[in-house]
């Protein structure tokens, strides 16, 4: 969410301004445009429904791809040490869910990496 957080330091920073320096036109034009801005990305990034919009940093791709590597090896030991224990319907159900969650950490990971070749 860079560039709300961006629109709200600017916002702020002339709001400043004008405490300082007074309601000039200048000053009140500008924080208009930028409030409308803001409203305007708002309501895009709410359109979307229950989907929630992240926006990630070029920076920070080897880091997801690290902890989705973390996360992928602990519910692999986790998966593989029911498979060798007893054969109950409870720990049918557990390696089933785990083995989804395993599933979408995999489609996570083509994801970040498709991204990263885009952003590359």
């Amino acid at each position: 969410m860079k560039k709300l957080e961006d629109l709200e330091q600017s916002l702020e920073e002339v709001e400043a301004r004008i405490l300082i320096e007074g309601a000039t036109s200048e000053l009140v034009d500008m924080r208009m445009r930028i409030k409308n801005q803001i409203d305007s990305l708002r309501r895009s990034l709410t359109s979307t429904g229950e989907r929630k919009v992240y926006f990630i940093e070029k920076s920070e791709i080897p880091q997801l791809l690290s902890s989705l590597d973390s996360r992928e090896t602990f519910l692999s030991c986790i998966l593989e040490g029911l498979r060798t224990a007893s054969d109950n319907p409870f720990s049918a159900k557990v390696r089933t869910a785990l083995a989804n969650v395993l599933e979408l950490l995999r489609i996570e990971r083509e994801i970040l990496k498709k991204l990263e070749q885009k952003i590359a």
